[in-house]
């Protein structure tokens, strides 16, 4: 069976990804510049330069622009985690430096602090870009001997 050729996008397609990458963009620098709780949606949409109207099309609040911004940050800093620890032969060590990275990185970081701010906009986040890494490298750990554990989801 021959490879599906994804479809071309559409004017209208090509204009509301551009608008919502725009957001993203915008708001991460923002967040990273001020902080959560002192950007307003008005600071994003002027930055991205979109009106606010269009914003609520893409992102039904300022919480989920800035989830979308904190998932966008942490799936390009796994993706970082994951070139380094391709090279590495021991599981432990794999899931060592994948945790030591994003602690690292969050408390070093002057972008990054900005945006961890409010443990409860991004507890569910972090869970959610970086559990199922977290969650394969403990059992790779586990099946390599190096980790003793029943439960990998409470670990």
């Amino acid at each position: 069976m021959a490879p599906q050729t994804p479809a071309k996008e559409t004017r209208t397609e090509r204009k509301k990804r551009r608008n919502r990458e725009e957001l993203i963009r915008a708001a991460y620098a923002l967040l990273a510049e001020k902080g959560i709780d002192a950007t307003t949606m008005q600071d994003i949409t002027e930055r991205a330069d979109v009106g606010l109207g269009t914003a609520y099309n893409y992102f039904g609040s300022k919480e989920e622009l800035v989830t979308a911004a904190i998932e966008q940050s942490m799936d390009r800093l796994a993706r970082r985690i994951e070139t380094v620890t391709n090279t590495f032969d021991d599981p432990a060590q794999v899931y060592a430096y994948g945790w030591y990275t994003v602690i690292d990185t969050a408390t070093t970081d002057r972008r990054s602090r900005g945006l961890m701010q409010r443990s409860e906009v991004t507890a569910d986040a972090i869970f959610r870009c970086f559990g199922p890494y977290a969650m394969r490298d403990l059992e790779q750990a586990r099946a390599a001997g190096r980790y003793v554990f029943d439960d990998v989801e409470l670990v």
